[in-house]
């Protein structure tokens, strides 16, 4: 089943200030249904602060995606020359008949403490 979930809630809430590190990073994949013992395949698209233009990232058992994903390919291959934003990406995966999961939280249920190179949020 394809399914994606958005893992950074820090762009809803107007955090700018992360330095280097992800921003929001969507997972997304092709997973088994509950009763099927398969494992996972899943890629990540990640923005980092600063970029325009997200990173895609996947380990080597995920190759099997590229064939199967092909019509998500084709759509960003549309627009190579343009930036990408989260949301367009959620978008375009909906389209193409992935179920978001992406957990519902408020903003203003999350915890945001920044340190040096690193923050993390955590439910209120």
């Amino acid at each position: 089943m394809r399914r994606f979930v958005q893992m950074s809630p820090a762009e809803r809430v107007g955090l700018n200030q992360l330095g280097n590190n992800p921003v929001v990073t969507i997972v997304f994949g092709d997973y088994p249904q509950e009763e099927e013992p398969a494992p996972p395949f899943e890629m990540t698209m990640t923005w980092y602060r600063g970029d325009l233009f997200p990173k895609l990232e996947y380990l080597h058992d995920a190759f099997l995606l590229f064939e199967n994903f092909s019509d998500v390919f084709t759509e960003l291959s549309k627009r190579s020359d343009q930036p990408l934003t989260p949301q367009e990406f959620c978008t375009l995966l909906n389209k193409l008949d992935f179920r978001d999961e992406t957990p519902e939280i408020p903003w203003q249920e999350i915890k945001i403490t920044l340190q040096p190179n690193k923050y993390s949020l955590a439910r209120t």
